[in-house]
């Protein structure tokens, strides 16, 4: 199994209003899954978050990080463009939202100065 098999849904399984972003996709082949606090979700946690999000807050979203000090995550979501959701995952909606990015790119240059700040990049 390559890497982007570990960690995103195949063409059949993804949503037709995804398209997962090539900043994305290159992280994950150069096998940066981790930048400590956020991780790349396993393609198994995608697949339950999926459900998960659509029956307890009913939203279309498809996970992508998770964050392993909160119950963070971050998402995509069904009408949201490239927009990058993060969502607090034991709160019902509204209070499931924690922000959001316009994009990956941006999404990734915040986990990366998070993760400076750790000391772990």
């Amino acid at each position: 199994m390559n890497q982007t098999q570990t960690h995103l849904l195949t063409d059949r399984e993804k949503p037709e209003w995804l398209e997962y972003p090539i900043q994305l996709i290159e992280l994950i082949k150069s096998g940066r899954s981790v930048i400590i606090p956020w991780h790349i979700s396993k393609v198994e946690a995608v697949r339950i978050g999926r459900t998960h999000f659509a029956q307890r807050i009913g939203r279309d979203l498809v996970m992508f990080a998770y964050r392993q000090d909160q119950e963070d995550v971050a998402c995509f979501e069904k009408g949201k463009g490239e927009m990058v959701m993060v969502l607090h995952d034991n709160c019902d909606s509204p209070y499931a939202h924690v922000g959001s990015y316009l994009s990956f790119s941006d999404w990734l240059k915040a986990a990366e100065e998070e993760s400076r700040e750790w000391g772990e990049s």
